[in-house]
């Protein structure tokens, strides 16, 4: 049994590190990025494409090409604790995404790309909470 508190801090920190997948990928940030994850953690694309462990998860994103601008919108996020050292998590993402961005000012406003919804599960570590495995399940294209 989990103290109502600490499944309430729970809940905030796997929201945080779902909200932070978003943020630092968006940006960039491969080292941020990948701490968002344990060790072992693994991203499953929409594509059933694996990516495991912070190394690989980090040099996917900086193997990212500049040109391309994303921001994703996420929404809808609901996590369940299971126990003290796991929990599980769903939300929505509007993902808008510019494939030739010139590098300044806004990019040109069009329709959102997709809307994915991820399927998460995290685990506490000695860091603290974090994704052991998302899911990214494509719902329009």
């Amino acid at each position: 049994m989990i103290a109502d508190l600490d499944r309430v801090a729970a809940e905030h920190d796997c929201m945080k590190l779902m909200v932070g997948y978003c943020v630092h990928a968006d940006h960039g940030d491969a080292d941020k990025f990948a701490e968002l994850f344990s060790e072992d953690g693994a991203w499953v694309q929409g594509s059933g494409d694996e990516i495991r462990g912070r190394d690989a998860l980090r040099a996917y994103i900086n193997g990212r090409s500049p040109r391309v601008y994303t921001r994703h919108v996420i929404t809808n996020m609901l996590v369940d604790v299971v126990d003290t050292t796991t929990a599980t998590g769903v939300a929505y993402a509007v993902v808008f995404r510019d494939r030739d961005y010139g590098g300044s000012g806004a990019a040109p406003m069009r329709p959102p790309e997709a809307v994915v919804e991820y399927r998460d599960e995290f685990q506490r570590t000695g860091e603290g909470w974090k994704i052991q495995r998302r899911r990214s399940i494509p719902a329009f294209r």
